[in-house]
C-alpha cells in the first residue's frame, strides 16, 4: 500500500506562513478533497505535495509497504483533478 505522510509540513512566502505544522496520512485507493475559503492555502498545499513547490519546513514521506520510495517514482501514480485546469486551449 502506498502512503503519503507529512510531518510538521509548512510553507511560507516571504514572512507569511500559508500553513504550518501540518500532519497528514494519505492512503492509496482513497479519494481526498482539500476544501476551504479562497486564499486559505489549498492550491499551495497540493503544489507542495505534488513537488511543484518546495516546503519551507517539515517532511513529506512517500512509502510503499512501509519502505520509503523516491518522490519522482510516486508522482507517476498520483492524479490531480482541479477546477479550471485547461489541458487544451479553447
Amino acid at each position: 500500500m502506498i502512503k503519503i505522510e507529512t510531518i510538521n509540513l509548512g510553507k511560507k512566502f516571504t514572512s507569511e506562513w500559508i500553513f504550518r505544522k501540518l500532519n497528514l496520512q494519505l492512503l492509496e485507493n482513497q479519494v481526498y478533497a482539500v476544501v476551504g475559503a479562497n486564499g486559505s492555502g489549498k492550491s499551495t498545499l497540493v503544489q507542495v505535495l505534488m513537488g511543484m513547490l518546495p516546503a519551507s519546513e517539515g517532511e513529506i514521506i512517500f512509502s510503499e509497504d512501509d519502505k520509503k520510495i523516491a518522490a519522482e517514482n510516486i508522482f507517476r501514480r498520483i492524479s490531480l483533478a482541479a477546477p479550471y485546469l485547461e489541458l487544451i486551449e479553447e
